[in-house]
């Protein structure tokens, strides 16, 4: 009985004296240093500065005449097909013979909403980009930021989708499909 009474005295001891090691550890940083961290914020364009640039076009009529949309705000509406990554999906037509594709990029300060699942009919409002396979063409294109107030510098903090996607950092499947950045 004394070897068990011990062994729990030993046990006992030990949880002390880690508790102490633990509490003992170095003073939290004073808040007034955490106001010298640099925030990022992501500046996305105003609803009303979309609205008025925007068209509403048909996924069809963009994948087969890209480069007259290049650079273009446009409204589509069209099926979830596939989700490539957390903010890249793969969004069609409901002609199932033509299987025309774009690729979605949430370039925007915010997340793709929770309940959209591969299937669900959307309608969104992006811009639209060439797609890798053109771009690593040679392609040499350029268009000028929608909303005059980003600045470049705040535009480079935003992590860039579109970029990743121009950069080859997608499957070789969807190499050819037009951008639509959020």
């Amino acid at each position: 009985m004394s070897f068990k009474l011990s062994k729990v005295l030993l046990l006992l001891m030990a949880f002390t004296m880690l508790s102490l090691v633990v509490t003992a550890q170095e003073e939290p940083i004073p808040e007034e240093n955490f106001e010298q961290v640099q925030t990022i914020d992501t500046v996305d364009p105003a609803p009303e500065v979309v609205a008025e640039n925007a068209t509403n076009e048909i996924i069809s009529d963009i994948t087969e005449n890209s480069e007259a949309f290049y650079g273009v705000m446009v409204t589509i509406e069209g099926r979830v097909n596939n989700y490539i990554g957390a903010r890249v999906f793969e969004m069609g037509d409901d002609d199932l013979l033509s299987r025309n594709m774009v690729l979605v990029a949430n370039n925007s300060s915010e997340p793709l909403p929770a309940n959209l699942f591969e299937g669900a009919y959307v309608r969104l409002t992006g811009r639209v980009h060439p797609s890798y396979d053109v771009v690593s063409s040679g392609m040499d294109w350029s268009y000028e930021l929608f909303d005059p107030e980003i600045e470049t510098t705040s535009e480079l903090e935003r992590f860039n989708m579109v970029d990743l996607i121009q950069r080859g950092y997608v499957p070789n499947d969807f190499g050819s499909h037009t951008i639509i950045e959020l």
